[in-house]
């Protein structure tokens, strides 16, 4: 069962510019900024549909296309938005070689260091799993989309276009190269 809030005050205020399609899609573009999913909405009454920590959350619109209604975390990210703050859907999870054998099969694979910074992984860094191609932005949970980065370049990395994460990589090993 879908927990279900109904808008406050301020939500309501904020909810008619959702009428408009220029403040949907700089919603959706913030969503997706924010670790966010976009989804294809499913019905004519949903506004936005997106995946976010707590799973799927919706705005619906009623008849007079006014939102109306605001499932899981729609309400607080709408919130946010409205107020120009940054909402973390997903947090970079660290998680031990030891215990993880994906993370093992990527250590085999890629070596035992950080795919941007070329850091060597150790008990005060950690690898973490980077996707390559993101989740947000329609990247598979495939071992073959994915790198081991230290937990620092992870977050750095956020939800980067792979183009931009390879910059990324390029730009700090040549940083480390020349001092």
């Amino acid at each position: 069962m879908i927990a279900v809030s109904p808008p406050t005050k301020k939500q309501r205020r904020a909810s008619h510019s959702l009428r408009q399609p220029a403040s949907i899609t700089a919603f959706q573009k913030w969503l997706t900024a924010n670790g966010a999913e976009v989804l294809v909405t499913t019905n004519p009454y949903e506004v936005v549909r997106f995946r976010g920590d707590a799973g799927v959350s919706i705005v619906y619109r009623n008849d007079g296309a006014r939102p109306h209604k605001m499932t899981g975390q729609a309400g607080d990210a709408w919130a946010a938005f409205c107020q120009g703050r940054n909402m973390r859907f997903t947090q970079a999870v660290q998680i031990q070689a030891k215990y993880e054998p994906v993370v093992r099969t990527l250590i085999d694979r890629d070596g035992g260091a950080c795919f941007y910074c070329g850091s060597p992984f150790c008990e005060a860094l950690p690898p973490t799993r980077e996707h390559l191609l993101s989740r947000t932005h329609g990247g598979p949970d495939h071992i073959a989309n994915q790198a081991l980065a230290c937990g620092p370049c992870n977050r750095r990395a956020g939800h980067m276009s792979l183009a931009e994460k390879i910059r990324l990589r390029d730009q700090l090993r040549q940083e480390d190269r020349h001092g």
